[in-house]
């Protein structure tokens, strides 16, 4: 089980971030425009929101910090890395970047 997170913008979906789910690496969509971890601060910082599938805001801070940045575990092991054909690299941390849309 997963949670999605979105940007908004003008009361309208806008893009898919990425999706954090228990015991895996934190997945960021890549669009051409958008390609890694500082193209995403960059774009966070326009003037989105960030939500999650379930309405909740989250400001640009705690969304990376929440769910991107920070050291975790799951059951004492680190996160597991994507490798399915659509994951496009792996991330300096805890995230990789992935090329479709997913959810």
């Amino acid at each position: 089980m997963g949670t999605n997170f979105y940007t908004e913008r003008e009361g309208r979906y806008d893009r898919h971030i990425g999706k954090s789910s228990a015991g895996w690496c934190f997945s960021f969509r890549v669009y051409r425009d958008i390609k890694n971890l500082q193209d995403w601060e960059r774009y966070l910082d326009s003037k989105v929101l960030i939500k999650d599938e379930y309405g909740k805001e989250y400001s640009k801070e705690e969304f990376l910090e929440s769910f991107v940045k920070r050291d975790r575990t799951y059951n004492g092991q680190p996160p597991k890395r994507h490798t399915h054909p659509f994951v496009v690299g792996w991330g300096e941390g805890h995230w990789d970047y992935i090329g479709i849309d997913f959810s």
